[in-house]
């Protein structure tokens, strides 16, 4: 079709056929991925002071049925700094590079179904 032009009434039921479609598709792509993805945020215990070059340690439980993909955030709450974290099958490794202060450390994990 062209711009300006009106649809006849096959043209336009096709058309509309096609977009229902697709959105269904849509609707059972998201899901498949709300089924198949998993986001789940652990906070350490709250610290009274937390220093640079300061490791931290926080206990995980890995949903059943899935693993371990990455880590998609780390927060520092009450306090600012730089921090990276390595995960393990039951534990987050939690290393505060630079800055620090009292309060604690969220760290979210993106869990796949195996």
């Amino acid at each position: 079709t062209q711009a300006g032009n009106v649809l006849d009434a096959t043209q336009g039921k096709v058309l509309g056929d096609k977009v229902a479609k697709v959105e269904q598709s849509i609707t059972e792509l998201n899901s498949d991925l709300q089924k198949n993805i998993k986001v789940i945020c652990y906070e350490s215990a709250r610290h009274e002071r937390i220093n640079p070059n300061t490791n931290i340690r926080i206990d995980i439980s890995k949903p059943i049925g899935y693993n371990a993909i990455g880590i998609v955030g780390i927060t520092t709450n009450e306090f600012i700094s730089s921090t990276y974290a390595y995960i393990y099958d039951s534990f987050l490794d939690v290393w505060l590079v630079e800055g620090g202060g009292p309060g604690t450390v969220t760290v979210s994990v993106l869990y796949q179904r195996q």
